[in-house]
């Protein structure tokens, strides 16, 4: 039966439209984006009508933060060239996760280095606003091939 399910599954589902169906875990700001403007009542006719409200809402959010990040500058929180140049290409949302990456990698360091080839490698990752966790890696390079292993 399960088999055949291409062939009876349909009749007991071609009334029903799902729009008040999430996706898997990965989509969930997606479904949360969806929720604003559809439920699980939501006709087709309904649904279609709302998607062109959603793309025009997104495509004003994208606006206001393009504007946003022309009229205010997020600090560096340090030197690199890098850095800087991000600051004036991200917007401000996008830079911001850029800037925590940084900050995380100033909290990297090395504690053995056997040669130049092997790196045992210590940082401390921001799991929430209070709370970080110490996590080692090894990182192997290979200047030859000019390439990077990690055990991350």
């Amino acid at each position: 039966m399960f088999e055949e399910r291409q062939r009876w599954v349909p009749c007991y589902l071609k009334t029903s439209f799902w729009a008040g169906t999430s996706t898997t875990q990965r989509s969930e700001s997606i479904n949360a984006f969806f929720d604003l403007f559809v439920h699980s009542k939501t006709s087709l006719k309904q649904f279609v009508e709302q998607y062109g409200c959603a793309l025009k809402f997104k495509a004003e959010k994208e606006f206001q933060a393009d504007a946003e990040s022309f009229s205010k500058l997020v600090p560096c929180v340090s030197k690199f060239p890098m850095e800087k140049q991000m600051q004036g290409i991200y917007t401000m949302a996008k830079f911001k996760e850029f800037r925590d990456e940084v900050v995380g990698k100033l909290y990297c360091d090395i504690i053995q280095w056997d040669g130049g080839k092997i790196y045992h490698v210590k940082e401390e990752v921001k799991i929430t606003e209070d709370f970080y966790k110490t996590v080692y890696f090894i990182v192997e390079y290979d200047s030859g091939l000019c390439e990077c292993k990690c055990s991350c």
